[in-house]
């Protein structure tokens, strides 16, 4: 008679912790932009999510001269500052977004 073993399963627990001092270079963003990917070369969706971060701040026109020097054909543009580009799963976009939701309490 033979008798075989299993061998024992064991789990490994890891938590993921922030740095210490990791608010320390936090950066303003008042701008943000929410691109859906291109379908892949096989023609599935690519259920990600790029995710743009980035900042404008007031411009700094000391007279009406000054702002009409810096428009274009009458139009204004500013250049963002890019804080961050991300990409995300669909499934933890939507986890983003129920934490903000609960966090902004909506």
């Amino acid at each position: 008679m033979t008798h075989e073993t299993q061998p024992e399963s064991r789990q490994i627990e890891v938590r993921a912790v922030w740095p210490e001092g990791a608010l320390n270079s936090a950066q303003v963003t008042n701008q943000f932009a929410l691109v859906t990917p291109p379908a892949t070369s096989s023609g599935e969706p690519d259920e990600g999510l790029y995710v743009l971060l980035g900042h404008v701040g007031p411009p700094l026109w000391g007279t009406e001269e000054d702002a009409a020097a810096a428009s274009v054909n009458g139009r204004f543009e500013m250049p963002i500052q890019m804080n961050a580009a991300l990409y995300m799963s669909r499934a933890r976009a939507e986890e983003l977004a129920r934490a903000l939701l609960a966090h902004l309490s909506l």
